[in-house]
């Protein structure tokens, strides 16, 4: 049986791995709290001059319908915003960005430092409104 991470430890892996590949980047985990709004993505990645709001997921996680309209909200006023998701095992990372097919697969184990960047680079890229056509929500 596969041992597959946390939304926590999720969360840790992906700092570490940004805050290792790209020291001048900025990695901020939001808490939630009675002074929060329910549904704020989890985190906010600054990778060289771009801003990504990320919800964390474990493997099979879902988005509740608030985090998918606050991520709609945030996407048709001009932000970025993706999903980050443990893998099949502990050794992959998943980037999506939001309300795409694309997937950037993150294999702790076999990727080399620079397919790590590469891809890191290309979810942030995906990740951009002008590059897309934004479709309704769907949501209430």
């Amino acid at each position: 049986m596969t041992t597959r991470l946390r939304e926590r430890a999720v969360i840790e892996r992906f700092k570490d791995l940004v805050k290792a590949l790209f020291p001048g980047s900025f990695v901020w985990k939001f808490h939630q709290g009675p002074m929060a709004g329910t549904g704020f993505p989890d985190l906010l990645l600054i990778l060289e001059g771009s801003s990504v709001y990320l919800e964390a997921k474990r493997f099979r996680g879902r988005l509740t319908s608030i985090q998918e309209k606050i991520l709609y909200n945030m996407k048709n006023a001009g932000g970025r915003c993706g999903v980050l998701r443990g893998g099949d095992d502990q050794q992959e990372l998943i980037l999506a960005p939001w309300r795409t097919d694309i997937e950037y697969v993150l294999d702790l184990h076999d990727d080399s430092k620079e397919e790590l960047m590469d891809k890191i680079r290309g979810f942030v890229h995906d990740c951009d409104p002008s590059e897309q056509e934004l479709e309704d929500s769907g949501v209430d």
